[in-house]
């Protein structure tokens, strides 16, 4: 039964960060960053691969449960790269209000 789970709630993740990539503020705030949104497919995806690995058997078991650590592990990176590229964007955005100020 965790396998039904799994699956039912990465398709509902998967689905939701797809239409939040084609119409943003569905799923995250207006103006979320891109990276947000693509860990948010990744854990979708890997739920998806753990629902499967859960329910086959044999070398198709080890193949998606592996395929699933690797997708959050990327995740992992993903949301690194995202935190990265929004500290640079609110030191820009400092930049640009101290410049404002000064003038």
């Amino acid at each position: 039964m965790t396998w039904v789970f799994s699956l039912f709630l990465g398709l509902v993740v998967s689905v939701l960060a797809i239409v939040n990539w084609r119409k943003p503020g569905v799923l995250l705030p207006e103006g979320s960053d891109r990276w947000f949104n693509a860990a948010i497919l990744m854990i979708g995806v890997a739920q998806i691969a753990t629902g499967i690995g859960l329910v086959a058997s044999g070398p198709a078991r080890v193949l998606f449960l592996v395929l699933a650590a690797a997708l959050f592990a990327a995740m992992g990176g993903v949301m690194v790269a995202a935190c990265i590229a929004n500290v640079k964007r609110l030191r820009a955005l400092k930049a640009v209000a101290e410049t404002a100020e000064e003038v």
